[in-house]
């Protein structure tokens, strides 16, 4: 049985002793590309055409024949099984950030396995010599970093698994931290995501803004209104007090024309005995007026 496509291009990459960080120099290829093209993960591939372009590429630079890759691929994986619709157009920061751990933690390991195998040592040995469990050698190798108790734990057993094999263990230990690095930066951009509110649509906000403008409109309307009617009402109010008042105090002060004739055509019962006093004495007789003459003058006559 055929070997997968990728089994044949690790292990032709592997007989060389080249890197993934060599042949990534060498093909222009990134190094996560390649180590799905390894790993058989064709779907964290970009597209089709670009996988069959990254296989081309790398099975000529590790002296391989392309056209023959290229017919195992074909039987290998459908056409159909990579559709463009099942893969993200766009490559977020949080996912380049962690392919780009993954790679890195998975170089460190192929590098420790290596060694070992050249050694001829199995990971039994190994774990007999460093007093590290065989679990945890494995997660060393393979590059996963959630098989390891924790990132300060695993930087202290790979720096023990490096010595062990002879590896000079600092470089191992600077390319570890940029994994965890990497692996900060996804997780830091990941919860931003999440705590980013979601972007509303230019219709709702202007929905909600028509809405709240037509709300104050109508309550500052409503407001205006009242206050003029009350103003209104308080003008008409006063203005008929007023005139009721300058009403009353004329009615009171000046007398109408026909009180003014009335009282200057009806003569007084005085007036009228002073009028008919003179006409009666003046019918008097000399014997009449001489007998309501004085006391003194009947006393004289008799």
């Amino acid at each position: 049985m055929t070997e997968p496509v990728g089994q044949q291009l690790k292990q032709a990459r592997e007989a060389r002793s080249i890197s993934l960080e060599q042949a990534a120099q060498a093909t222009r290829i990134r190094v996560r590309y390649l180590v799905s093209l390894e790993a058989g993960d064709y779907e964290a591939l970009p597209s089709i055409v670009q996988m069959r372009g990254f296989v081309r590429s790398y099975a000529a630079y590790l002296k391989l024949n392309p056209d023959a890759l290229m017919a195992a691929l074909s039987e290998e994986m459908p056409a159909a099984s990579i559709s463009p619709s099942s893969r993200p157009g766009v490559l977020t920061e949080e996912t380049l950030n962690t392919e780009h751990a993954d790679a890195i933690f998975a170089m460190v390991g192929e590098k420790l396995r290596n060694q070992r195998e050249m050694l001829g040592l199995s990971l039994d040995d190994v774990e007999r010599h460093t007093h590290l469990r065989t679990y945890f050698l494995q997660a060393l190798e393979s590059g996963n970093l959630k098989g390891l108790p924790s990132p300060v734990q695993g930087r202290g057993m790979l720096k023990n698994y490096a010595s062990f094999l002879g590896i000079d263990p600092e470089p191992l230990m600077l390319r570890f931290a940029e994994g965890l690095q990497a692996l900060l930066s996804a997780r830091q951009a990941t919860d931003t995501r999440r705590r980013s509110p979601a972007p509303r649509r230019p219709a709702e906000e202007a929905s909600q803004v028509r809405r709240l403008f037509s709300m104050d409109f109508m309550i500052t309307g409503v407001v205006v209104l009242l206050l003029v009617g009350f103003v209104l009402w308080g003008a008409f109010y006063i203005a008929g007090l007023g005139a009721g008042a300058s009403e009353s105090t004329a009615t009171v002060t000046a007398p109408s024309i026909a009180d003014v004739l009335l009282i200057t055509s009806t003569p007084s019962p005085l007036d009228e005995e002073a009028l008919a006093t003179p006409a009666e004495s003046a019918t008097l007789s000399p014997g009449e007026a001489n007998s309501t003459g004085s006391p003194e003058g009947e006393g004289s006559t008799g």
